[in-house]
């Protein structure tokens, strides 16, 4: 059946199109075809405030999905809880947010300030709503920026003009750092927040979502959906029709006090041969040392995190084959 929502693949691809022609053209370097910047700058080109690269022998990374939502100014105003969320996102390369409350960007920039107190050079990105629209919610995708690359012309939110979704996903496309840029792992994330009110119709329109995400960036087949899906993988709604399809995390629960597994996850097994099969769920109790309640007061959810190679195919001069990866 035809839904309304396949109007963000329009979108995607028709706002796409335009900032790709008017900013970038396709260049063919002797064996190889390259897109650059009309200026003259690569994708992915070192800006001025670019750190250096983090740990360069370490050769793989670490993508996660968290939701410490509801988190607000009071939540993060508490010293000890925004001790913990930076622990919590320092142990990973790339973290999906969920949950964060207020108007602008401030919250995220103070999320980011405590997680880089003690030394660290993350970021974040977020849609460009935030702060030009009145809203009250939002999702934000923190990342160290010693360790991967972000190209912020593909930062933005899956449009909905039916508005079907009640938070719209946001995307954006990486590259790890270390490896030759021909040789690093790019992937694109996209954010997912369903509606716990909406969850059956909201799931049958994330087929949709990831249709929007692959043709927005065609040559890209890394495409990862991540985030609060509430459900844990055994009723997908219309993701279920794609089955190369895999949930990362299984048999297991995702909430602090033990309710359900409702945070994943997602990629197709056969693309995304970088994943090395080394994931899971963060448990809070033993990871900060509390007990349950003190733990559910930091989150209501934990982390869930997947290992990746750095390396385009999972390893140094290796092309992505199709086939299967064997992680859950």
């Amino acid at each position: 059946m035809l839904k309304p929502i396949p109007a963000i693949v329009v979108a995607a691809v028709a706002g796409g199109g335009y900032y790709f022609l008017s900013n970038y053209e396709v260049k063919r370097e002797e064996t190889r075809i390259v897109i650059a910047r009309r200026d003259g700058e690569p994708i992915g080109s070192p800006l001025a405030n670019r750190p250096p690269l983090t740990d360069p022998h370490r050769l793989t990374l670490r993508l996660a999905t968290f939701n410490p939502g509801p988190l607000d100014r009071m939540k993060l105003g508490s010293p000890l809880i925004a001790s913990h969320l930076a622990t919590l996102i320092r142990d990973f390369d790339v973290v999906a947010i969920q949950g964060l409350h207020g108007p602008n960007q401030g919250l995220v920039r103070d999320l980011i300030r405590h997680v880089n107190a003690a030394g660290g050079n993350y970021d974040f990105a977020v849609g460009p709503e935030v702060g030009a629209e009145s809203i009250e919610s939002y999702t934000a995708i923190l990342f160290d920026a010693g360790r991967i690359d972000i190209d912020r012309s593909t930062v933005r939110t899956v449009d909905d003009p039916a508005g079907r979704l009640t938070h719209r996903p946001l995307m954006a496309l990486f590259r790890a750092r270390g490896p030759a840029p021909d040789e690093a792992f790019t992937f694109l994330l996209v954010n997912i927040q369903v509606d716990p009110a909406r969850v059956e119709m909201e799931l049958d329109l994330l087929d949709d979502v990831h249709a929007a995400a692959r043709a927005s960036h065609p040559d890209e087949d890394d495409v990862i959906l991540l985030g609060n899906f509430q459900t844990d993988g055994s009723r997908s709604g219309q993701l279920a029709r794609i089955p190369t399809l895999a949930w990362a995390a299984a048999n297991t629960v995702s909430m602090t006090r033990g309710a359900g597994l409702v945070d994943n996850i997602v990629f197709d097994r056969r693309a995304t041969t970088e994943l090395t099969g080394r994931g899971g769920v963060v448990d809070l109790v033993r990871r900060l040392n509390l007990s349950i309640d003190e733990a559910a007061t930091v989150s209501e959810h934990m982390p869930v995190w997947v290992e990746a190679s750095v390396f385009e195919g999972g390893q140094s001069g290796r092309i992505a084959a199709d086939e299967p990866n064997h992680l859950r």
